[in-house]
């Protein structure tokens, strides 16, 4: 929906929580997708 810095948002959120040494792949339009995510985190049992 037009240019308004989600997708940068979104990569600095995710850099943040990985620098801080937590699992925070990025996801949506970048990264992974957001379902293929959730089914994975599933997979493993979290």
């Amino acid at each position: 929906t037009g240019t308004n810095g989600k997708t940068t948002t979104t990569a600095l959120i995710a850099a943040i929580f990985q620098t801080a040494g937590f699992h925070a792949p990025a996801c949506g339009n970048i990264g992974y997708a957001a379902c293929e995510l959730a089914v994975g985190e599933g997979e493993r049992g979290r």
